[in-house]
């Protein structure tokens, strides 16, 4: 019987050790892939935030915009006040955009310079403007500004898997 026991119990042996190995194998891969798939959450989380932050932007840069057209219109009344607030939002404007550089990948770098440089644009027609008559530019520009910023807008949302409506 003892004989039995002793060779018993080194199958027993074996089998609880190999056991305990596939476990431990098992504990690291559940580890590796909870690791994995927190932090490629995390990353489209912090994206998310940085899109929406860009998008809350947009009532800046129309503010402005409107701020702007009431002082032309008024009979160039604080003017001067509406060029600056629009000096203000386009600084504001190029450094948020800029900062999408650092959270995206290549694909957004075009439409992010294209962005920047339709505010620049509107920027530059805004400082040179006085007079209702020479309002055409600057609706033109303001336009483009706005499309620029919506193509840019898709696009992140895009590149994160979801659509800019919210439904993905």
């Amino acid at each position: 019987m003892f004989k039995y026991l002793k060779d018993n119990s080194q199958n027993a042996l074996v089998a609880a050790v190999l056991t305990s190995v596939i476990s431990a194998v098992a504990a690291l891969v559940s580890v590796y892939m909870t690791y994995h798939y927190s932090t490629a959450t995390q990353d489209r989380q912090v994206r998310l935030e940085q899109i929406s932050k860009f998008d809350a932007n947009s009532s800046q840069l129309i503010d402005a915009g409107g701020q702007f057209v009431a002082a032309i219109n008024s009979n160039n009344k604080d003017l001067s006040g509406a060029k600056v607030k629009m000096r203000t939002v386009v600084a504001s404007q190029l450094h948020d955009s800029e900062n999408l550089r650092k959270f995206f990948d290549g694909r957004v770098n075009k439409l992010v310079t294209d962005y920047q440089a339709a505010i620049s644009d509107l920027n530059d027609v805004a400082q040179k403007t006085a007079s209702p008559m020479e309002m055409r530019p600057w609706a033109e520009s303001f336009g483009r500004a706005l499309d620029a910023k919506a193509s840019l807008s898709t696009q992140l949302y895009t590149s994160v898997g979801k659509s800019k409506a919210g439904t993905s």
